[in-house]
Parts: structure tokens; C-alpha cells; sequence
């Protein structure tokens, strides 16, 4: 098997080198400390997201690990001039829209749209791929793109599930809103770091 770092040779059953895996998780706690700095506003937003995308972009390690964790299929979805900069796998995703369904109404049967506005799960397995343009939330049947420039709300909700969530524009009076949260519904970290790297590339503050 190859090192999922260095893309070498493992070894049976194996999926890096101890040594591969150390030098990216020194790579981590470098990113983490720069959207900690902007989080409490010890670093501004521009340079927050430069200093974001130089230290992706850097280390072939890191980005062969945020390559093979988005898998195979992420490369036909993200875009070749973007630089990815941090993925989480295993994230449930529920969506919030003015829903239209047809419903057969009356002695004609004929169909008629009904309107929801109300949370639906899309995903239950799917991954979360932040690059310096745009999230990507890759699913196994569909992937939907929100440049960062589309988010107009963001925030964390510890008491539910650990739940990330942002707002993308929509001309509807109802809010379009997608929900996100670790798939295993016990860890709150995964929808921290989420909220965490969508405040620092979009611009959005959070409580």
C-alpha cells in the first residue's frame, strides 16, 4: 500500500510512515494557529487567508494527504486553479430551502406545487473541501459549490451535535442553509474546524 503522505511504498497493510505522518501533523498545528489568530482577532482576515493558502500550497505532504482523504473522485469536482487548503471526511449534511413538491389535488388528480421551508439530510457520508475560491460539499450522488462570496451567515452550534452551518444568497424569503456535523453524531470538533476555516476564508465572524 502507499503512504498516504508521501505517496511511497507502506508496506503491507499500511497506509503511511510514522515519520510522513509527524511532519503533516507539525503542518496542522500550523494552519490551526492561524485561524485560531484570526478567530481572536490577532491576525486580519487577508492575511489570514494568504498565510492560509501560502502554507497549503508549500508542502507537497500536506497536500498529497488533503488529495488522498478527499478521494479519488474530488479531483474531477475541484477546480485545477484553486488551491485546496483543508478537507474533513465523515460529515452528515442536512439542507434548509423554501422545498417545492407536487402533490395530486382535487377529483382531476391534477398536480399542484406545495412549498416546505424546513431541514432535509442530503448526505450522510459525505466530505467538506475548503479551497481559497470556494467549499465544496462532496457527496456521492451530487456536489454543490458556494464560493465564498455567496455566504452571507455562518455560525456553530455546540449544544447540537457540534452542527457548523452557513447561509448561501437566495432570492426566497426563506434562508438557504446547510447544516453540517461529524456523521458519527459524538464529536464536536469536526464542526468546529469546519466553522473555524469557513470564518477565516469567507470573511464571516461567529459566536
Amino acid at each position: 500500500m502507499k503512504c498516504m503522505f508521501c505517496n511511497g511504498p507502506a508496506g503491507f497493510m499500511k497506509t503511511y510512515h510514522p515519520e510522513c505522518k509527524t511532519k503533516v501533523e507539525g503542518h496542522l498545528s500550523k494552519l490551526e494557529a492561524v485561524l485560531n489568530g484570526y478567530n481572536q482577532e490577532k491576525i486580519g482576515f487577508s492575511a489570514a487567508k494568504q498565510q492560509l493558502v501560502e502554507l497549503a500550497s508549500s508542502n507537497s505532504f500536506y497536500q498529497n494527504y488533503l488529495w488522498n482523504s478527499a478521494g479519488s473522485s474530488s479531483r474531477k469536482e475541484i477546480r485545477t486553479n484553486e488551491v485546496l487548503i483543508y478537507v474533513e471526511t465523515q460529515v452528515s449534511i442536512a439542507e434548509s430551502k423554501n422545498w417545492k413538491t407536487m402533490e395530486r389535488t382535487g377529483l382531476s388528480y391534477a398536480r399542484y406545487p406545495t412549498w416546505e421551508a424546513g431541514p432535509r439530510k442530503i448526505e450522510d457520508m459525505a466530505t467538506v473541501a475548503f479551497t481559497d475560491k470556494a467549499i465544496y460539499l462532496l457527496g456521492f450522488e451530487k456536489t454543490y459549490i458556494y464560493p465564498y462570496n455567496k455566504i452571507v451567515n455562518i455560525g456553530f452550534e455546540r449544544d447540537k451535535r457540534g452542527t457548523a452551518y452557513f447561509d448561501v444568497k437566495t432570492t426566497s424569503p426563506h434562508p438557504h442553509r446547510f447544516e453540517l456535523w461529524a456523521t458519527d453524531g459524538r464529536s464536536t470538533s469536526k464542526g468546529q474546524n469546519i466553522t473555524l476555516c469557513l470564518s477565516c476564508l469567507s470573511g464571516w465572524k461567529f459566536s
